[in-house]
């Protein structure tokens, strides 16, 4: 019986090391989000629930603030592409190229009273285009953002979801946003920020979760917002160890104890 036992025991630490078994880790920190490693189809970045089983396997965390406002934030890769959804499901107006979103990463994070120049700020409305921002700008605390040109391989959209929306079939506003790990900088862990303007009642919906009565998004110093965390470390500085690495080495591990059963 113990030989089976190694045999399950190398099996399950290749399947940790390689982030092919994921198990189900508490969230518990208010000022985390956890992103999973998903291996279904990539999410179609239009803004909306495109099927059902779309943002399946993904990291979920639901809010309501004070004043009713129901917001969802999902969260996924696949160890090349960060996805996440912003569901703003109390959002039902439709207030072409007013209502928006900005989601900023902290790549070091290090926190800090501005964005550094390795702080990157993804933009979009609804009816409009996306826009791009590095940190490192004017020492302005209102201007210390730089639009720069959009990273290979970003989308991001905001839509209309409704039918196959998990939330609400009532048609709401929700973000999408796509962009490849290496624009940023791989890590198992990000400084993360997320604020959505409801322009039918004025006010900025922020996540950590606050929200301000405002004329647009708004956004605090990197020392104030979240962490954007991969707890079993999926979304790694360097690749995994390849299929033929793990099959040659789990066919090594069933050879040594199969000559040990004949000894």
């Amino acid at each position: 019986m113990r030989y089976y036992r190694s045999v399950f025991q190398i099996i399950l630490a290749l399947a940790l090391v390689t982030g092919n078994f994921s198990p189900v880790i508490a969230q518990d920190n208010p000022r985390e989000i956890f992103i999973s490693i998903t291996d279904l189809p990539p999410p179609v970045i239009d803004g909306k629930y495109s099927s059902e089983r779309e943002w399946s396997h993904t990291s979920e965390r639901r809010y309501e603030y004070d004043d009713g406002t129901q917001f969802v934030l999902r969260a996924a890769h696949d160890r090349e592409v960060i996805y996440i959804m912003i569901n703003m499901v109390s959002d039902i107006t439709r207030d072409i190229g007013e209502d928006q979103t900005i989601v900023c990463f902290d790549t070091a994070a290090n926190g800090g009273d501005r964005p550094d120049f390795d702080d990157y700020c993804f933009s979009t409305s609804l009816g409009g285009s996306f826009i791009s921002y590095r940190g490192g700008g004017t020492s302005d605390a209102t201007n210390y953002l730089t639009k720069i040109s959009d990273p290979k391989g970003i989308e991001m959209k905001a839509g209309i979801s409704s039918a196959f929306d998990r939330y609400s079939p009532i048609p709401h506003l929700a973000y999408e946003l796509k962009i490849p790990a290496d624009s940023l900088k791989r890590s198992d862990i990000y400084g993360f920020y997320v604020s959505t303007f409801n322009s039918s009642n004025k006010t900025a919906y922020n996540w950590p979760l606050s929200f301000v009565e405002s004329d647009s998004t708004v956004i605090p110093p990197p020392r104030e917002w979240g962490k954007l965390v991969s707890p079993d470390k999926s979304l790694p500085e360097f690749p995994p160890i390849s299929a033929v690495v793990l099959a040659g080495l789990l066919m090594l591990g069933v050879t040594i104890v199969t000559k040990r059963r004949v000894l």
